[in-house]
């Protein structure tokens, strides 16, 4: 993951990937944090086990809500539309 805020004093970037934390101001007073190689390091197993747990009954906590699902499809629904008739389509 690779997230920049630009606002109307700079920048922030954080980069999960790299373990990157920069502050970037227009002013020059910028800002780097040191960071543990690794340290944003995400291997997504948790969702995948959630979602086997609750298959095999072990946990009735759903960490990813049905509503979130459906607005995936929505989105994917709308650029499916998108591509085939080459305008915007609404979500």
């Amino acid at each position: 993951m690779d997230l920049r805020v630009f606002g109307s004093e700079g920048l922030l970037i954080l980069d999960c990937d790299r373990a990157r934390l920069e502050v970037q101001r227009h002013d020059g007073d910028h800002f780097i944090m040191d960071i543990e190689p690794g340290a944003g390091e995400y291997t997504c197993e948790g969702p995948p086990a959630n979602f086997v747990d609750l298959i095999l009954g072990r946990t009735n906590v759903n960490h990813a809500p049905g509503w979130a699902g459906m607005r995936a499809i929505e989105l994917l629904d709308a650029a499916y539309r998108s591509a085939a008739s080459g305008r915007r389509e609404a979500v």
